[in-house]
């Protein structure tokens, strides 16, 4: 049997250095492609395999969860987020799901049944708490 190997989305943090801030707007995002393809031989016929990615599995390590059909997207976009309402530290994970289709040769392209999902080492982050303080010269 011939296994492919597909790339794990990885799972990126703003901001960057492994911290935040309490109640900061900690941005995070899939890195990779949307889209993989893999070619393969089976026999003496080409088979082209597509992979896409349908859905995003954000678990922010304090029981918040959230699932997205966006990868999320660097800063400014703040399109995926999460606010962290105590210090602490906590370990964020990232699991993609893809549907897929196949080809054999130049043929029609046909629906794979089920999904592909993959996930991504943990990120660690810790969360502090900053306390503004006004000093005198």
């Amino acid at each position: 049997m011939r296994t492919l190997d597909w790339q794990v989305p990885g799972l990126a943090v703003q901001p960057p250095g492994g911290a935040t801030l309490v109640n900061l707007a900690t941005n995070v995002f899939a890195r990779g492609e949307r889209v993989q393809t893999l070619t393969t031989q089976l026999l003496t016929r080409r088979v082209t395999i597509e992979a896409r990615a349908v859905r995003y599995e954000w678990s922010f390590g304090d029981g918040a969860r959230l699932t997205t059909a966006q990868p999320g997207r660097p800063y400014p976009a703040l399109d995926v987020t999460h606010r962290y309402p105590a210090p602490g530290r906590f370990r964020l994970t990232l699991a993609t799901s893809f549907t897929g289709r196949f080809r054999v040769d130049d043929g029609p392209w046909r629906p794979v049944p089920g999904e592909l999902r993959l996930v991504a080492p943990a990120q660690p982050l810790r969360v502090v708490e900053a306390r503004p303080q006004l000093r005198g010269e």
